[in-house]
């Protein structure tokens, strides 16, 4: 079971805000938002690109909302989080990853596979070893 601070669980409440936000239940859809948006914070940082993504959420669904002095702020905040991005050549992302890998080596984990393995792995036991695809 992935946590609430998991990549996959705060993309996950980032969507279903979207999903409420264009179905038009804005009031429904700013919590999932919100959790997004401080996870991300919390574990990405302020200048990752994901996090970038959330705060425009938040700006568009409080316009949506028909609240710009709230949305401002969160515009504000994203435009130069990505003038920011683009000035260090968009390393925010590459450097959370990076310091995410020391933390977990620090911690004694272990090295997680590289995804296309993983996939060519899940592929394997799913047409079986004897496909053509796999030697």
């Amino acid at each position: 079971v992935l946590g609430d601070d998991h990549p996959d669980t705060l993309s996950a409440f980032n969507n279903m805000g979207l999903v409420l936000q264009n179905r038009g239940k804005f009031d429904e859809a700013e919590p999932y938002y919100r959790k997004a948006l401080e996870g991300r914070r919390r574990v990405c940082g302020d200048d990752h690109r994901s996090t970038l993504n959330s705060i425009r959420n938040m700006g568009r669904l409080l316009l949506d909302q028909g609240k710009p002095e709230a949305a401002e702020p969160y515009h504000r905040e994203a435009l130069e989080g990505a003038r920011v991005a683009a000035a260090h050549g968009g390393h925010g992302e590459a450097e959370h990853r990076l310091k995410q890998r020391r933390r977990q080596r620090a911690q004694g984990k272990p090295r997680q596979q590289h995804r296309r393995q993983r996939r060519h792995k899940t592929m394997g036991k799913r047409m079986g070893l004897s496909h053509p695809t796999f030697p």
